[in-house]
């Protein structure tokens, strides 16, 4: 897996000094054999990554790439250029560089930005670019903080994480078509609207939801919405009769019931899937939340859910 970024083409200026750098390039080959195959010649990502806190980190292409860039600025900022225009970009905006576009961006240095950013290829990307911006004139369009284009942005690089396998490519393919709608609806829904606390609240448990294996911090989560800790645990209450903590419990609980229900899958697996990597504090949890055991609870909702036996004909029951 290539985790570093080489000079794809002729004429480019990278400076990356302290950039704490993860992200992954498709390998030429995987991209060609993408380009040709029927599901995802429309879109695929052929980079995708994330910069917290880049400092120093600046790009010059003078003939631009072959492929069209997002850059998703969550904090901090910096600026573009494209087509002889210089263009700030601050937390919330969205900047798109169009495939063969000559560009340069980069962080302000006194206060770095943290970007999710991807790379896409495909027929369809030119169509969604004329719902989501004016191309090259207007390479930048404010989106707002938004947790749910967050979390898909992590869901797209964490699909490319282990391999590049046509199952693997489908999936990233989808959650990124998911991605670019999710910022087309962002871009149409007036974000000059700054959303309100209870509005904030509510994005970051459509994140936890999303990621229940994952661990959370309830003051990470306030600043992602923009609050206090205290503020953001009374909104949480409100919204759902719960402290945070309870509510994260109990969302992991109901999943870890659906899984009981409807899969074979071990325990001590359903345990890990939603964040217990010790499955006897999960047992402990589950059986405070729904009365009965893992196990019991997966032998009582199976029982009920059993077809009843009939007789075969010409024999009483």
């Amino acid at each position: 897996m290539d985790k570093t970024t080489p000079n794809e083409a002729r004429g480019h200026r990278h400076h990356h000094r302290d950039l704490p750098r993860f992200w992954i390039t498709l390998p030429e080959p995987v991209r060609r054999r993408a380009l040709d195959h029927p599901l995802l010649a429309p879109l695929f990502p052929s980079h995708v990554g994330f910069f917290p806190r880049a400092k120093g980190h600046g790009i010059a292409r003078e003939q631009g790439i072959d492929s069209t860039i997002f850059n998703y600025c969550i904090a901090g900022s910096g600026w573009c250029s494209v087509a002889g225009q210089r263009h700030p970009v601050r937390p919330g905006d969205l900047m798109v560089i169009p495939a063969g576009e000559p560009h340069a961006y980069g962080t302000d240095p006194t206060q770095p930005w943290t970007l999710h950013w991807f790379h896409a290829m495909g027929r369809s990307v030119p169509l969604l670019l004329g719902h989501l911006c004016d191309g090259a004139t207007s390479p930048v369009v404010h989106l707002g903080r938004s947790l749910e284009l967050e979390a898909l942005f992590d869901e797209v690089r964490e699909a490319l994480e282990d391999d590049y396998s046509e199952q693997c490519l489908l999936y990233a393919s989808q959650v990124l078509g998911h991605l670019m709608g999710v910022m087309i609806r962002l871009r149409k829904a007036a974000p000059s609207d700054e959303p309100t606390a209870i509005d904030r609240v509510r994005g970051s448990l459509e994140h936890l939801r999303a990621h229940l294996a994952a661990p959370h911090d309830v003051t990470a989560l306030a600043s992602l919405a923009g609050l206090s800790a205290s503020h953001y645990s009374e909104l949480v209450r409100a919204s759902t009769g719960y402290p945070p903590k309870e509510y994260l419990t109990r969302m992991r609980m109901h999943r870890a019931a659906q899984l009981l229900d409807t899969t074979d899958l071990p325990v001590k697996r359903i345990a890990r899937e939603v964040g217990f990597p010790d499955p006897f504090h999960f047992s402990r949890v589950f059986r405070r939340i729904n009365e009965q055991s893992p196990a019991a609870y997966r032998r009582r909702t199976r029982s009920t859910k059993a077809p009843s036996r009939v007789s075969p004909p010409g024999k009483s029951r």
